[in-house]
């Protein structure tokens, strides 16, 4: 696997490459009362608390070699957020509670590093 970086992340929280911006927000610290799912407008960085229960997290498509989504399961009990391909369907990777995953475009698909926080 090869990760390049013609993206790069500025001080505004975008994804740019020769002046489009692909992504504009900052970081989301949130209790989820349901699902997310993520566009390349959302933010890079997360801290959930699943709220009580499992959720999942469906990331965009991995067009973009580069962008990067850090997932930090911030809940007080054994809940699992499972991290899945942008087809909702197929799983990329599971956040346990006090885990950290780190999901990396390749610009065709989501690589990911998850460990213990």
């Amino acid at each position: 696997m090869s990760i390049g970086a013609p993206y790069r992340h500025d001080s505004n929280y975008r994804w740019s490459e020769t002046g489009t911006t692909y992504s504009a927000t900052g970081d989301d610290n949130t209790e989820a009362g349901a699902n997310i799912t993520l566009d390349l407008s959302s933010a890079d960085f997360w801290s959930i608390d699943c709220g009580g229960s499992g959720r999942n997290v469906v990331l965009p498509a991995a067009t973009y070699n580069g962008c990067k989504v850090v997932i930090a399961n911030a809940s007080n009990a054994s809940e699992d957020i499972t991290v899945q391909e942008s087809d909702a369907s197929t799983t990329n990777g599971v956040v346990g509670q006090n885990e950290i995953g780190v999901f990396i475009a390749d610009g065709t698909k989501w690589q990911h590093i998850t460990g213990v926080a």
